[in-house]
Order: C-alpha cells, then structure tokens, then sequence
C-alpha cells in the first residue's frame, strides 16, 4: 500500500458534498468524474467534528456523513493551535 492510500479513506467525494464509495462513485477515467470534482476522502477529514463520512448509495439514510456519538471523535490534530475563549464550552 502506498502512503498517498494510507492517507485517504476507501469513500470518494464530488465537489457537490456528495459521497461515494469506490463501487457507487464514476469510473475515474469519465467525465463526469472531472466534471463533478471527484477526489478520495483525505482520511484526515473523516471522523473530524464528530462526522462519519459514509457512501450515500450504501448508507441506509442516504446520507453522506453520520454523527458519532461523543468521544468518537478524532483529536484536533492539524497541528494549529486552537484559539480557545475565556470561558467557552468545548464541543
């Protein structure tokens, strides 16, 4: 496996905020593929803020993402310092 796969999840997205998985996403070579953005989920992006991505074809709510429940999310991890105010409850 390569690092730029390590790097991605298995679900692709679409310039759109629409979410595929690779059997439900455009063949890569078409042009609906280029025209509509198509690019693999990072996998830095999933699990962020509570969300799930998920295939819409697949989901059963047809959704493209999923709340998790509290404490399944992944740690802000970007390496930015988070600017916190006095006071303010986390999320």
């Amino acid at each position: 496996m390569t690092q730029a796969e390590l790097n991605t999840t298995a679900l692709f997205w679409s310039k759109r905020g629409a979410v595929a998985c690779a059997e439900h996403a455009p063949d890569v070579t078409s042009p609906q593929w280029t025209s509509e953005g198509w690019i693999a989920i990072p996998a830095s992006a999933d699990r962020r803020h509570r969300l799930a991505y998920q295939c819409c074809q697949c989901a059963e709510d047809g959704r493209p993402h999923r709340r998790l429940p509290l404490g399944e999310s992944r740690p802000h991890d970007d390496g930015r310092d988070r600017v916190r105010t006095p006071g303010a409850v986390e999320a």
